[in-house]
């Protein structure tokens, strides 16, 4: 019992170390959790050192709209690979909600698409994605 303690705090300990700080700017005056909507899937390449050889990675899209011109998104996704090359992938995000977009004028609906790595060399077929967003649970 005494060594599963052990063990239990020391995984407490790695991962809590492996947490970053996210400085927010002094004109982000609220947070919100946001839902997104999924564009597709498609191929990335990656940036290769000179010489290398480098796969193209599966990704998905998703288009998140934002509630001001000048408010971001920040985002955490975690990728389960399922039997068959499917995938399932979790988003929690969160707008910034940024003073400044009071006053701001938008020429267009503000929008902010992320690209999700879905770890696998090639393309991914939309249907064999599903994306669930962390804000529908809460409900």
């Amino acid at each position: 019992m005494k060594n599963l303690s052990i063990a239990l705090l020391g995984l407490v300990f790695s991962v809590s170390a492996q947490a970053k700080d996210l400085q927010l700017e002094k004109t982000i005056t609220a947070l919100r959790p946001i839902q997104g909507t999924v564009l597709g899937t498609a191929m990335q390449f990656p940036n290769c050192p000179v010489g290398a050889m480098c796969e193209p990675m599966g990704v998905v899209m998703v288009e998140f709209t934002l509630s001001g011109c000048v408010n971001d998104v920040v985002a955490s996704s975690h990728v389960e690979t399922l039997p068959g090359r499917k995938f399932k992938v979790v988003v929690a995000a969160t707008e910034l909600i940024n003073s400044v977009s009071t006053v701001a004028m938008c020429v267009a609906i503000p929008k902010k698409t992320l690209s999700i790595p879905l770890y696998t060399l090639g393309g991914v077929d939309a249907s064999d994605v599903s994306v669930e967003f962390t804000s529908n649970l809460l409900n």
